[in-house]
This record gives structure tokens, sequence and C-alpha cells, in this order.
């Protein structure tokens, strides 16, 4: 192993939060991680491996001062040796002048009577030295049995003797209940049937404080802490759940919540808190929005209180149902509902528009050399006329609070900047090519010369890894909203520069009107 050439305790840390690590702190930067959480993970990897180099360096420094120790060693005991050699002719010469002397005879016995004295002592020493050594030695080893088993718990739990069950339990990941014993927000989808099968899929993951390969939105594979990638790609929002899941989830998140330790009142008012949801008015009705309204507001609210008791002001009962927020809530849900009915009516008419002008624009030149195009003059559309539009405050003016504010939207024709065909940019093949935009979820860009990186998931634009990504942004007019900056990011390359439509990957346009 190559040697370390600087002492890794006198190395500073980088200052992550300069301009220069911007690109680094943007990985770690999502709707769960701050600006700077990131430079607080970015510190922590750069600690870890400050401190395996520490590690290194003072076994370094151990192996000089044995290396040192030996030389030292040798050098003493030659000079024993030497000594001893030198006593040895001293003693010889002695001897000799006893026998010269005899009357020298008594005190010579006496003198060898004292020298097989202290030869008892000395190894009468040295049994005791090495019996404290060999004391000391068991005592490590138990010590380090101990941590192993205070450490690996599962590895040392006693095993009962009785027969595998009849029914397997149902147990959440470990990424769940590691969250429910610090008393973070869980989803409820966790607790559901596909929750517990993806949990016994995925039992063998690593370790959180393991480091993981992971391919970034540029390609490069690079380490990260498995923790960070732990959430479950099939993962369903709150608010997105069946009305059936989230009953199946609530016994089973109840039990968790008990089994992490949570304080019985809490539980008990979570308890209340959903039992009240399923007992709503709401629950009943035929309208599918209201039973959709209950999940956003159980959603919504619960990851509000679970911020509000890291708040100063603290948390709250959340088991009182505020019919208030319920009303804005279930306006929030008609507004969605509304604006992704006209989206894909819009998304259908344009593709009959596109189709259309695709095949005009190859027929022969007819009346005068010049060809009647239906985008200005045939585009007889006639849109529902929106109450968003005539409401004396639009949906855009009320506060997130007021309309539930989602960062979801379905994807919407992208008319600016269409090639020949009439088609934008595919948000995640980026081909300009007919197919269904709002569904695609090719492996593969237009061209196969690289792999995409974004996803649709429940009718959001993700990435591979998960981070949700904001739509608007990859259409030709961009995003103008300031409330999610680090969602603006090219569906395609994974940069924040430009969206899809101006991305160097997309297939470019040809010209509408080809002479």
């Amino acid at each position: 192993m190559p040697r370390l050439q600087f002492n890794p305790n006198l190395i500073e840390c980088p200052n992550f939060a300069s301009d220069i690590y911007t690109a680094s702190r943007a990985r770690f930067v999502n709707d769960n991680t701050t600006e700077e959480e990131a430079i607080g993970h970015l510190q922590a990897l750069w600690k870890a491996g400050n401190d395996a180099e520490k590690v290194l360096w003072q076994a370094q420094e151990d192996e000089d001062a044995r290396e040192a120790d030996e030389q030292e060693q040798l050098l003493k005991e030659a000079e024993e040796r030497q000594a001893a050699d030198l006593e040895f002719e001293k003693e010889t010469a002695r001897k000799d002048e006893i026998k010269k002397n005899k009357a020298k005879n008594v005190l010579w016995q006496a003198q060898e009577d004292e020298d097989a004295r202290e030869a008892d002592e000395q190894e009468q020493l040295l049994k005791e030295a090495e019996e404290r050594q060999a004391a000391d030695l068991e005592f490590e080893k138990e010590t380090a049995r101990k941590d192993e088993i205070k450490k690996n718990k599962a590895k040392y739990i006693p095993i009962p003797d009785r027969e595998v069950p009849d029914e397997a339990p149902v147990i959440a990941s470990q990424f769940a209940m590691k969250r429910l014993e610090k008393g973070a927000y869980v989803g409820m989808w966790y607790f559901t049937n596909a929750g517990v099968d993806d949990a016994l899929q995925h039992s063998t993951a690593a370790d959180d404080d393991a480091m993981v390969l992971q391919t970034n939105s540029e390609g490069r594979d690079h380490w990260v802490p498995a923790a960070s990638t732990r959430v479950a790609q099939s993962f369903i929002e709150d608010k997105d759940l069946p009305w059936e899941d989230f009953c199946q989830a609530v016994p089973r998140m109840v039990m968790a919540m008990e089994d992490a330790g949570w304080l019985e009142s809490r539980v008990e008012m979570f308890a209340q808190f959903w039992g009240s949801l399923q007992v709503h008015p709401h629950r009943s009705s035929r309208d599918r929005l209201d039973q959709k309204t209950l999940l956003v507001y159980q959603g919504e609210q619960r990851k509000l209180w679970h911020q509000a008791m890291n708040s100063p002001r603290g948390g709250y009962n959340i088991s009182k149902i505020n019919e208030v927020v319920m009303r804005k809530t279930r306006e929030a849900v008609y507004w969605d509902a509304r604006q992704a009915t006209d989206n894909e009516r819009d998304f259908r008419v344009d593709q009959r528009l596109a189709s259309k002008l695709s095949n005009m624009t190859q027929e022969p030149h007819r009346r005068g050399g010049h060809s009647s195009n239906p985008r200005y003059s045939s585009d007889k559309r006639r849109r529902s006329r929106s109450p968003e539009r005539s409401s004396s405050i639009s949906r855009r003016q009320r506060s997130p609070a007021d309309r539930g504010y989602h960062n979801q939207k379905s994807d919407k024709d992208f008319r600016s900047g269409t090639g020949r065909s009439g088609h934008s940019a595919c948000a995640v093949c980026l081909g300009r090519h007919t197919h269904a935009i709002v569904e695609c979820n090719a492996e593969r860009v237009w061209n196969s010369a690289h792999p995409t990186i974004s996803q649709h998931i429940n009718k959001d634009l993700q990435l591979r890894n998960g981070k949700p990504i904001c739509i608007d942004w990859q259409r030709m007019s961009g995003c103008s909203s300031s409330r999610h900056d680090a969602r603006h990011i090219c569906s395609g390359c994974g940069q924040a520069t430009h969206g899809a439509q101006n991305c160097p990957r997309a297939e470019k346009a040809s010209s509408a009107n080809p002479v």
C-alpha cells in the first residue's frame, strides 16, 4: 500500500457552500433535502474519507514506530549480548580466582544462593505477567463479542422451537421502520400489500451506512450513501393510493407505531384521525372526487403535522378534522381533475391536427402552388369555458394552502417550436415522432444514443432515481414558478440550463413548410 505523504489531521474540510461545488450539491437537493442539508451530506462524505485516511495515517505511524522499536530492540539485544559476554568473562575470571583462593569458597556459595533466589523471583514475575496478559486478552475477546451481539442483534436472537407459521407475518421495510423509530413521516404505501411485498423482495438491501454505486443523470457512476437510495421505485404517495389500499394500511401502520415505541397518546390520536376519515360523509359519496379529497387531506395534513412538530409552535391534535381545510382540499382536487381532463382532450385534438398537417404537407402543392395550413385556417377547436378563467380569484392566485398545492401537472401539448410533423420533443425519449408522450417510458432516447434518465410515474415526471422534476420546465415556454427551482432540470440530460425542447440530445425539428 503506498505511503501517505501528508498528515490528514492537518487537512481542512473544503467549503462545499462555494460555487465550485454547486453541481455536487445539486445531486443531493430534492424535496426532502435542502441546500444546507446537501452541504452537510457533502461534508459528511468528505469527513468519512478524511477519517479513513486518518486511520491509514495512524496505522502508518504505528508501523514506523514498530519498526523503530524493533531496531531499538535489536540494538538493545546486541548490547545485552555484549554485556553478557563481558559479564561471562568477568564471572569466569572470578570463578578462577575463587578456585585459586579456597578461602573465599563460602562467599562464592552465598552468592550462588542469592543468584538462584533472584532467578526464581524473576521467573515468578514473568509467569504472573503472562497470566495477566492472558486475562486481558480474554477480557478483550469477551468485550468484542458483547459489542458484536449489541451491534447485530438479529444474528444472535435465540430461535424458539416452533413450526413455520401458516401465514407469513406482515413486515414493513427496514427503511419505513427506521423512520418510524425516529418519529418521522412514513408513507402509507409501505404498509399496503404492495409495500410489504416490496420489502420482502428487497430484504437483503445494503446497510444505511454503506456506500452504493449509482449512475447520475450524466451517465456517470458515483458512490452515494445507501440510505439516500432506499425509497422504493414503485412507491405511491398517500394521495394517489386506492381507498382500499389506504384502509388496508391503517391497522398495520398503527401496529407499527406501537412496535416503534410511539407514545400511546400519539398512536391513539392517529387511530382516531384515520377512523374519522373512514366515517366522514365523503367516504360514502357517489362522487369519486370526494374519496380522493379524503386521501389528499390525509396525506397533506399528516406531512404538515410532522413538520409542525419540529417548528417553534409545536404540533396539534390532528384527529380533529378541519372542515374548512377539507373544503379547500376538495376544491383543489376538483381543479386538478378538471385540468387533467382538459389536458387529455387538448392532447387528442392536437394529435389529430398534427397528423392531418403531416398528411397535407406530403401531398402535391395545389391551388396555385400553395396548400392551406389547417393549423391557422381550420383550427376550429372549442375548449370548454374554464371556471378557472372566469373566477374572480384564479387558481394561480390562490395560496398553496387554499388549493392544496401539488407539483403535479399532466403533460400538455408543446405547440411552440414544433417540427415538420407538428410534434414537440417528448420529455422522456426526446423524439418528435408520433407516440403517446404522456405515457412514454422508453429505455433509450429517440436515436438510442443515450439511456433515458426520466420516466412517467402516475402522470408525474421523475428522474430514474425517483427525484421529481418540473414538467412545465420541459416546454418551450419554460416554467415561471420559483417555488421549486430544484426541479428545473432537463428530463433528457439532467442539466439545469434548459428543458427538453432545447436539449442537445433532442431530435432536431424540421421546417414546417419545405421548399
